[in-house]
């Protein structure tokens, strides 16, 4: 493609919209109300409510805290990483077509470093079936408050090589953790007077 003739995409072109999946279903909250009997008078629009509300705090926590958060009943962790750029393309479609040329997406704001959100259930206390086949894909409210925070203060995160895995990153932090623990019970035991 010639990179001084921009084609700008048609807007009217038929897309592929995947169908949208909703787990917040009468099938759900009837299942929820069988085993729990006490929830019976909760109407399913306050339960759809409090679950939304559970999941705006959670994904907001990831958010703020540079190590991200634990899920609850150990589903894994999610944080959020600063990647390098693409190789590849990354055009910035709307200054594309609004200078008629192909522009690269720069970033500029966190000098062309990339936020990703990660998802991982390795270092998960109790492992769980199928628990590689899991998938974690942030909803719109998420990803844009991710991409806004990160503008704002994006050396904050931790930063993720392309060819590094989440799984060695956990188990550095175990081994901390559990190095931290032993140094502190050494020092609860420790007598300045006992010379053996």
């Amino acid at each position: 493609m010639n990179s001084n003739n921009y084609k700008k995409p048609d807007l009217n072109a038929i897309r592929y919209r995947p169908d949208a999946l909703t787990f917040l279903t009468n099938t759900l909250f009837k299942d929820f109300k069988t085993k729990f009997p006490e929830y019976n008078k909760v109407s399913n629009k306050d339960l759809s409510k409090i679950i939304k509300t559970f999941n705006t705090n959670i994904w907001k926590e990831a958010i703020k805290y540079r190590d991200g958060i634990e899920l609850p009943e150990g589903l894994g962790y999610i944080f959020i990483g600063t990647c390098l750029p693409p190789t590849g393309k990354n055009i910035d479609q709307v200054k594309s077509v609004k200078y008629g040329t192909q522009l690269k997406n720069t970033n500029l704001a966190s000098d062309g470093f990339l936020a990703k959100i990660f998802y991982s259930s390795y270092a998960s206390k109790y492992k769980y079936e199928f628990r590689k086949l899991w998938k974690f894909k942030g909803c719109r409210n998420f990803t844009r408050s991710t991409s806004k925070a990160y503008r704002e203060n994006w050396k904050l995160y931790v930063q993720v090589d392309k060819n590094f895995k989440i799984s060695a990153l956990y188990k550095k932090t175990l081994i901390k953790q559990y190095l931290n623990k032993q140094s502190k019970k050494k020092l609860v035991t420790y007598n300045e007077f006992d010379l053996d």
